[in-house]
């Protein structure tokens, strides 16, 4: 079994077992009816992993087949949709992860997606999620891995039209909100920083409440909104996901009040709620 060995152990969480299992549990918040999909930030566990937790939360005492993460691609360009078919599992200090190697054939298969390898040597935006869902479950649900970059319309239709044939599947979108700064290269605002930002933010945030794919995808463009996981929220929202709430929402700068360098986070919650 060839393993995708972790790149964010000892810098983005701790790379001691037992320090990462008691901070992930630390982070873990609440419960909820049985959810359909999540959406959770994927910054350091020091910025967004209390945030996380509350996503992660509304996953204890539930149980699925398999897990999709939706999650975008950070170091390498893509033109489609990606699975990693190089390895069959992830491991992080607290074990390994296994993927469900049937369903990406079957994406593959169809041509849903390309398997470039490149794009998930790297890439953090999906390990970060793991240690979560090692703590979350005794035994994690094979999980498919799918990087999402800027789609067109028929290949997220076709991105769809598989995943909508399988059941009893959780997704997780992988995400941060607004990225502020000059280094983000967005610093569009003048005033208020913080409540700007928030405002931004929380366009997007009502677009997913409202389950409104396009409203979401049309705000992009209206915007600029530097949401790195907007593509992959967009993609899950045309999926029958049930109703959303918001469950949590803050930015790194809420931690030194400087929001001309900030990056926003929100957990939301999906399903029969």
């Amino acid at each position: 079994m060839n393993i995708r060995k972790s790149i964010l152990a000892g810098t983005w969480y701790p790379d001691n077992p037992d320090q990462l299992a008691g901070i992930v549990d630390g982070f873990l918040v609440g419960e909820s009816a049985k959810p359909s999909a999540i959406v959770v930030p994927h910054a350091g566990y020091k910025y967004s992993g209390a945030t996380a937790g509350f996503g992660y939360g509304s996953l204890v005492g539930h149980s699925w087949k398999r897990i999709v993460i939706l999650a975008p691609n950070h170091r390498h360009w893509l033109d489609a949709a990606s699975v990693p078919l190089n390895f069959s599992a992830y491991e992080t200090p607290l074990g390994s992860v296994a993927l469900d190697v049937d369903a990406m054939n079957e994406l593959d298969d169809c041509g849903a997606v390309v398997p470039v390898a490149a794009a998930h040597a790297e890439e953090h935006s999906i390990e970060i999620q793991l240690p979560f869902l090692q703590r979350v479950f005794s035994e994690v649900p094979p999980v498919v891995p799918i990087l999402i970059p800027r789609l067109a319309q028929k290949q997220r239709d076709t991105l769809v039209q598989v995943m909508s044939c399988w059941t009893d599947t959780l997704y997780i979108v992988s995400t941060d909100f607004t990225h502020y700064g000059k280094d983000f290269g967005f610093a569009p605002f003048n005033g208020d920083l913080k409540q700007q930002i928030r405002d931004l933010d929380y366009g997007a945030i009502d677009a997913i409440l409202n389950i409104d794919s396009a409203a979401l995808l049309d705000y992009e463009e209206e915007t600029g909104i530097t949401m790195c996981g907007l593509q992959a929220t967009a993609l899950m929202l045309q999926l029958k996901v049930g109703q959303a709430k918001l469950l949590d929402y803050s930015r790194s700068g809420d931690s030194d009040n400087n929001y001309s360098f900030s990056v926003s986070y929100a957990s939301i919650v999906l399903g029969e709620l």
